[in-house]
């Protein structure tokens, strides 16, 4: 018996369907485009389940005759192309023939289409493959396809499918594709009938972004500069560089209207950007690339979601230098025409009250510090701190200025100045003792970033907010669940996009159980009613993005394993903000009281982001660059850890 048969006609059809049809929105993309090429005007898309249920695409194109309809979902039948030369200059979409083959393979499809010269419409329905009617139809010029069921007949490929959200956040963001590259065409998206998107024609591209993402970016939008030059045509827009976003999720590329994904051209943009963004934040950016077909090959990919240039590096130039001058003439045009304000901005008052009062557990760092202050003074007239702080972990980078103080004044900072020496000798005395029991000597900080101390014939560097990241980090992770918050007076309104508001929504017990107490108010808005303690000084709006940056970047579709992650960022992001600082001065109790932390918890060789805590300089080596014979190796530092 033969080992190598051939397959049926029924199940190459349905191994081929793999090929184009993954998930919902490749069979959206598929149909969408083939509305395009047919002159639709208007386009409205319907899903069910995230289109595991329903899928439904309507769409005012041209239409089409009974016996073209029925033609339609036979394989490799398409109106596009006679040969396979015609695909070097191609410029439509569905062009292999493939699409409705495989979409009518894989589920139930109910075809009705009318020609504008036609009395009646036809409607066609096809149970998997298998063709169950045809008849007239009374229906408007157009097609409207309807999709259900969904995999149904192949349960192994069903499986697969991923959750809903995740299903519905790559419809969206087609969705989103489509609108900016076809801005003439009126485009609707709805869920459960419910209409998320409602995208009429519009004339510029950075109006169309702002239907779709952020009103802000009609302001911070900035219109493309173009370099002449013989190999392509970039056009779009880019956001300035005080707009930014926690993910990718606003950069779009298309090379001849045709959406596309190429992580070379996205970093070419990040390259055009460097300099001017936060680390790890990404701008909006819709890039256009026209560009001889010939040039570039749009069939590499089944789904024809990558293509390949003939010249890449050429092509990444090219937009790498584009962005760079606009930002440059940006930033040109702010210098050269400065804003004038008529007043200070008053400042505004803090609705914030403490709803617990529970010790914070690095109090040692709320020690007062004034003897630093109080020894800058010099008589008969000093040289003294416009701001003369008391929080030990302020930066003391003063703005100096002379006055003049009376002799009375001068005799009572004379006398608080003794008495701060006396302190500081019975300090230095207990640091004597406590040192001893630790067998290790604090030599003192570096840079006011830098705690360096000797032990065991090591000299060690500790840096301070790393170190402190971590012990803040160790301790939420352990005891989460008791974060002290601060409740809002006035609740805050964050404003998301309708996308960000479903991102984060299955999310908000994992906020409140981080101290964000939030609600959707709206289909736009979240209500933040408290905060953590520890995230009381970041803006909620930025902290809001950058979680559903974090979930929108997590690839994993276990929930757990979602929650999990959510979990050590927001602690990190916590112990972050409530971290001491580089620049922070620390007397000896506070070095001392870090490092004796930095030894009760585990990783301590790193903060949560992976920077060293400290490094180790072994006495031989400091000889060796004195020339001197050290003959005594240098012992282990971390048996101190």
């Amino acid at each position: 018996m033969n080992k190598i048969k051939l397959l049926s006609a029924e199940q190459a059809i349905k191994i081929a369907a793999g090929e184009v049809v993954e998930r919902p929105a490749n069979i959206i993309k598929e149909c969408v485009e083939n509305s395009i090429d047919a002159g639709a005007t208007k386009i409205t898309i319907i899903v069910h389940q995230a289109g595991k249920k329903l899928i439904k695409i309507i769409d005012n194109g041209s239409g089409m005759s009974p016996d073209d309809a029925q033609l339609s979902v036979a394989q490799y039948a398409t109106s596009k192309i006679t040969t396979v030369e015609d695909l070097e200059s191609i410029t439509t979409f569905g062009f292999r023939g493939e699409a409705l083959a495989s979409i009518n393979a894989v589920s139930n499809l109910t075809l009705t289409t009318k020609r504008a010269e036609d009395q009646t419409g036809t409607q066609i329905i096809w149970n998997f493959g298998t063709l169950q009617s045809q008849s007239l139809q009374t229906s408007p010029t157009g097609t409207t396809l309807e999709i259900t069921d969904l995999f149904n007949n192949i349960p192994a490929r069903q499986k697969f499918l991923k959750k809903d959200e995740t299903e519905w956040r790559a419809i969206v963001t087609l969705f989103q594709a489509f609108c900016l590259d076809y801005r003439t065409i009126h485009f609707q998206l709805y869920d459960e009938n419910k209409l998320h998107f409602n995208c009429p024609a519009i004339v510029t591209i950075i109006d169309r972004a702002a239907q779709l993402f952020d009103t802000q970016l009609q302001e911070k939008g900035l219109e493309l500069v173009h370099l002449e030059n013989k190999l392509c045509h970039v056009s779009g827009f880019i956001s300035n560089s005080t707009y930014y976003r926690y993910d990718r999720n606003q950069i779009f590329l298309f090379v001849n209207q045709r959406w596309v994904k190429n992580i070379d051209l996205t970093k070419a943009i990040m390259r055009g950007y460097a300099g001017t963004l936060p680390p790890q934040k990404y701008p909006a950016a819709i890039i256009f690339i026209s560009i001889d077909p010939q040039q570039v090959d749009v069939n590499i990919h089944p789904k024809k979601e990558e293509i390949k240039f003939l010249h890449p590096k050429k092509v990444e130039q090219v937009l790498e230098q584009s962005i760079k001058a606009t930002l440059e003439s940006y930033c040109t045009a702010q210098i050269a025409t400065p804003k004038t304000y008529d007043a200070f901005y008053p400042l505004q008052d803090d609705h914030r009250t403490v709803a617990s009062m529970q010790p914070a557990p690095f109090s040692f760092l709320d020690q007062p510090f004034m003897h630093h202050a109080i020894s800058n003074i010099k008589h008969p007239s000093i040289t003294t701190s416009s701001k003369l702080s008391t929080n030990p972990i302020e930066s003391d980078h003063f703005n100096k200025q002379t006055i003049n103080i009376p002799d009375v004044a001068i005799h009572a900072f004379e006398k608080t100045l003794e008495e701060n020496k006396t302190q500081e000798v019975i300090q230095d005395k207990q640091h004597h003792l406590v040192t001893q029991q630790h067998t290790y000597t604090i030599i003192g900080q570096y840079k006011k970033t830098y705690i360096l101390f000797e032990k065991n014939n090591n000299l060690i560097f500790v840096d301070q907010h790393a170190a402190h990241e971590r012990i803040l980090y160790e301790q939420f992770k352990n005891n989460f669940q008791s974060i002290a918050t601060i409740q809002l007076i006035f609740p805050e309104f964050i404003k998301l996009s309708a996308q960000d508001i479903m991102i984060i929504a299955p999310y908000l017990n994992t906020l409140q159980e981080h101290g964000i107490t939030a609600e959707i108010f709206s289909d736009t808005q979240l209500l933040i009613q408290a905060t953590p303690i520890h995230l009381k000084n970041q803006l909620l709006q930025e902290t809001i993005q950058q979680i559903i940056g974090w979930i929108t970047e997590i690839h994993d579709e276990h929930h757990d394993r979602i929650l999990h992650i959510l979990h050590e960022k927001i602690h990190a992001k916590m112990a972050c903000s409530a971290a001491i600082k580089a620049g922070d001065n620390l007397n000896i109790q506070q070095m001392e009281q870090l490092l004796h932390d930095l030894t009760k918890i585990e990783h301590r060789f790193s903060c949560p982001h992976g920077r060293p805590t400290f490094f180790v300089q072994p006495i031989d080596y400091i000889e060796k660059q004195f020339k001197r014979d050290y003959s005594q190796k240098a012992e282990q530092f971390y048996d101190f850890l």
